[in-house]
């Protein structure tokens, strides 16, 4: 919720012209859209910082 314009930006950057990046589930912080996509409900954009250690131990 707090970064709307990652999703479009990125889409539009990998030439995506058929997703809505803002359509979908919002969560209020990133622990809980980084918990969704841990539990597989789908695919965060993520601030490296944040997840680091997760991707080190394969999470």
């Amino acid at each position: 919720m707090h970064r709307p314009d990652d999703w479009p930006a990125w889409l539009h950057a990998a030439g995506v012209t058929t997703v809505d990046g803002n359509s979908g589930v919002k969560f209020e912080n990133s622990a809980l859209a980084y918990q969704a996509a841990i539990d597989e409900c789908g695919i965060v954009m993520a601030q490296r910082a944040f997840v680091e250690d997760d991707l080190r131990a394969g999470v």
